[in-house]
């Protein structure tokens, strides 16, 4: 699955990653939508970032239906 992300959602979720002043969750959330929309597979994701294929897809889902906010 990919994601087709808007250069101000991309340009947010980038912010989220690499401010050090981001809840470890959130920054989380934002590496699984930027890697989806890279097209790495969700098991690659799954191990680089050391969580739950069901936590990728309701991120995913969550994002889809609400966006960065």
């Amino acid at each position: 699955m990919t994601l087709s992300l808007s250069e101000a959602d991309l340009q947010e979720l980038t912010t989220w990653v690499r401010r050090g002043s981001t809840p470890q969750k959130q920054a989380l959330r934002a590496r699984i939508i930027l890697m989806t929309a890279e097209g790495v597979p969700s098991k690659e994701i799954a191990l680089q970032l050391r969580t739950t294929a069901p936590t990728i897809m309701l991120w995913r889902r969550r994002f889809l239906e609400a966006g960065v906010a």
